[in-house]
């Protein structure tokens, strides 16, 4: 398989699916097989920590300062690892993405 690394098109977000099912199998050839499900909710969940304190430390809020590049950096670790989650679970994202934005634009918005 071509990985994204090799491909001489540029990414595009619609290449996440690709990539996910990629790490995912790279993960396992590496020996990553226990308990895959949890291990991938848990990095999910590490990630977006990771985000917060990227935040966090670029808006000065922490004890040491950030740059947004590695606010953008960690985003790009929580949706690449979303993504690669949802892959290892089994889930549609693009169907549980439309579905869900179904809801939030039907929920109604706080009036101002």
């Amino acid at each position: 398989m071509l990985s994204i690394v090799d491909n001489p098109r540029p990414f595009a977000l619609e290449d996440l699916p690709r990539a996910a099912a990629d790490v995912a199998a790279k993960l396992t050839e590496a020996g990553f097989t226990e308990a895959p499900h949890l291990r991938q909710a848990l990095a999910l969940a590490e990630e977006a920590g990771e985000f917060v304190g990227a935040v966090r430390r670029y808006y000065g809020l922490a004890r040491r300062t950030g740059t947004f590049e590695d606010v953008e950096a960690e985003l790009a670790d929580v949706v690449i690892t979303a993504f690669v989650t949802a892959h290892t679970m089994g889930i549609d994202v693009e169907r549980a993405v439309a579905a869900k934005l179904g809801v939030l634009y039907t929920r109604g918005w706080r009036e101002s």
